[in-house]
């Protein structure tokens, strides 16, 4: 039994199932349940709201229509002629009326209505492939927006900080053990925390907005953010040791096999390797020529000179025809060669594709393990340490064996530990979508299948 085993099997049928339908397991719940995430609410919403999936809805139908185009049978043509004036009664010239049609020789049709088949059941595999990136779009347009959040927190705490330690250099200062140059060194940290603090909240309009233009919202405010926890990105899955190399190269195969499986893109390849499979066919069978089948009436009204008085007489009759192309320029040769060389295309496609999944899913497994060492070295050994040089400098300041220059780069120095941990977090967060993204399968359905160990209330953002 693999690592991934039946767990990942049930996974696998399940998320088959839900893109079958064109949602995920989450589609399926009402948008104000209350056990939806935030992303899963903005997705929801997206599913339904978003323009471009409105219009590659409508595009479905467009390429239906071209199924019962394709099954058309030729139109019958109606002839007709009649003629008068003196010449057309002396010669005797007939007049008819008839009706031609053309016979489809060969499967024609049947090849004409399941290229058009393909053609739709490619379109449908696009609009998967559209619900999908849609989702990972999102998804990582959230984290962005959840990670600013944190970090806006963050740097709440820090302006707290430095205005209560300018309270302290106040009264320094006042006891003479400190120059007041000191003390504008420290309001002026204060003003460059302040202005941080309004370009981030620029940057979180910037993130709601285009949440708000990927769930097809004119106005973010109305959306279903909810309250936000900027503790979740805390909650990345970790595993407890490394997976050794044989086992990691396992996993890394595996999971490029459900990528295999699931990726709308490699099923649009596929699909149009099918149509133009089908395409050459048609065009092979193009080579033999349709006939042209008629017949109709004849009658002719004449005036011989041979007969009596210029007397009239009339002759009634009937006839048929045969019309058939001669293939002698035109045998279909540019058609074929383009058939052949869009298969040979659409062959390098699909290995190109199958070579983009497993090297995106290689690319996540190794960013996850390298995020995942980083943070334990920050949580382990880089917070304890700078927390503890932060507290002996102020110590220290306050005694006056510090200077107020001292204080502030050990302030700066812990405030960019704590935002490098942020970006580490967001980043190993964008990992794990790039995993989702890569395999096809929802990260709610993939993680608790792999052999990493999450946190017990774990949710995927």
């Amino acid at each position: 039994m693999t690592i991934l085993a039946k767990p990942l099997f049930v996974a696998t049928c399940a998320c088959l199932l839900f893109l079958g339908f064109g949602v995920t397991p989450f589609a399926m719940a009402e948008e104000g349940d209350s056990t939806l995430s935030n992303f899963e609410r903005l997705y929801q919403r997206a599913l339904v709201q978003n323009h471009d999936l409105q219009i590659l809805r409508k595009q479905l139908k467009v390429t239906e229509a071209d199924i019962t185009i394709a099954g058309y049978i030729p139109n019958p043509s109606v002839n007709g002629y009649w003629g008068w004036g003196r010449q057309t009664s002396v010669l005797g010239n007939p007049n008819y009326v008839g009706i031609t049609q053309e016979l489809e020789i060969g499967p024609k049709r049947k090849l004409r209505t399941l290229i058009a088949k393909s053609a739709l059941e490619e379109e449908k595999a696009a609009f998967q492939e559209a619900i999908w990136l849609l989702r990972s779009n999102l998804r990582l347009a959230y984290l962005d927006y959840l990670g600013g959040v944190s970090e806006l927190k963050q740097l709440e705490e820090q302006i707290h900080l430095i205005e209560s330690f300018i309270a302290t250099v106040e009264e320094v200062v006042k006891k003479g053990k400190s120059p007041r140059s000191d003390l504008l060194q420290a309001q002026l940290t204060l003003s460059d925390l302040h202005s941080e603090y309004i370009e981030l909240q620029g940057d979180l309009k910037q993130d709601r907005l285009y949440i708000a233009e990927l769930v097809g919202e004119l106005s973010p405010e109305t959306l279903p953010f909810g309250e936000v926890n900027p503790t979740l990105l805390e909650q990345v899955p970790h595993w407890e040791n490394k997976l050794l190399p044989e086992k990691e190269d396992l996993l890394i195969k595996q999971l490029s096999e459900v990528g295999r499986t699931h990726r709308q893109e490699l099923k649009i390849a596929i699909q149009a390797l099918e149509q133009s499979r089908l395409s050459l066919k048609a065009s092979k069978l193009k080579r033999i020529p349709n006939p042209e089948l008629g017949g109709g009436f004849l009658f002719v009204t004449t005036t011989s000179p041979y007969t009596p008085n210029y007397e009239k007489e009339t002759f009634l009759g009937g006839y048929a025809s045969v019309n058939v192309p001669l293939p002698i320029f035109n045998r279909q040769q540019g058609e074929i060669i383009k058939a052949q060389s869009q298969i040979i295309t659409n062959e390098m496609r699909i290995h190109a594709t199958q070579y983009t999944i497993a090297m995106g899913i290689q690319k996540a497994v190794e960013t996850i393990s390298t995020k995942q060492q980083l943070l334990e070295n920050y949580r382990n050994h880089l917070f304890p340490n700078s927390e503890e040089i932060v507290q002996l400098v102020n110590l220290a300041y306050r005694k006056n064996e510090a200077g107020l220059s001292d204080v502030i780069l050990a302030r700066q120095a812990y405030q960019e530990i704590r935002h490098e941990y942020l970006e580490h977090l967001e980043e190993a967060w964008q990992a794990w979508a790039s995993l989702e993204q890569e395999t096809g399968v929802p990260l709610e359905i993939l993680i608790p299948t792999l052999p990493w160990k999450q946190p017990k209330d774990f949710v995927a953002l």
